[in-house]
């Protein structure tokens, strides 16, 4: 399922997680489908995202900073070819409806950084909330707010802009 689940709206934290497992399993997924589906389906997760993010609250953890598992660098470098793969012909087409843009055109080459670190800083906490200690979670719904702030919500928030052009101006039919 795509985005978050009723079940979960009364806990901020559960809603969050659910949108986060969404994505990550989206990402881990990627084929080689329909385009116009493939930026829809960013688009609701993405969105959904950063609804979700807005309500987990930004506490500090109950102890100190723990290490979340490193993600595995060679699945990340396989997650990280698939996501370019997957959005390379849209880009191309955006690269050169912007062709005499050279800032739009460096914002589109962007997407699949920006899908990926999403995937990275989200993929983290998820692996620490799986652990299910109290302590991890709180340092997982930490990491995701903090960092939600300060690294994957700029990328989601710039990916979103690229997702929807690439959606409504190249895959509009």
């Amino acid at each position: 399922m795509l985005g978050h689940q009723s079940t979960n709206a009364s806990n901020p934290v559960a809603l969050f997680q659910s949108d986060a497992a969404a994505y990550c399993s989206f990402v881990e997924n990627l084929g080689s489908g329909d385009r116009k589906q493939l930026y829809s389906n960013l688009l609701r997760l993405l969105s959904a995202l950063a609804k979700s993010a807005c309500e987990i609250p930004l506490a500090s953890p109950a102890r100190d900073h723990a290490r979340p598992k490193e993600n595995d660098d060679e699945k990340l470098r396989q997650i990280g070819s698939n996501i370019l793969d997957a959005v390379t012909p849209g880009c191309t087409a955006l690269a050169e409806y912007y062709s005499s843009n050279e800032e739009a055109r460096s914002r589109v080459w962007m997407l699949w950084d920006d899908l990926t670190d999403i995937y990275c800083d989200l993929r983290k906490g998820l692996d620490l909330y799986a652990t299910g200690g109290n302590d991890e979670i709180e340092e997982a719904v930490w990491i995701w707010a903090f960092n939600f702030g300060s690294h994957w919500g700029h990328h989601l928030y710039r990916a979103l802009q690229t997702i929807l052009e690439i959606r409504y101006l190249i895959y509009s039919q």
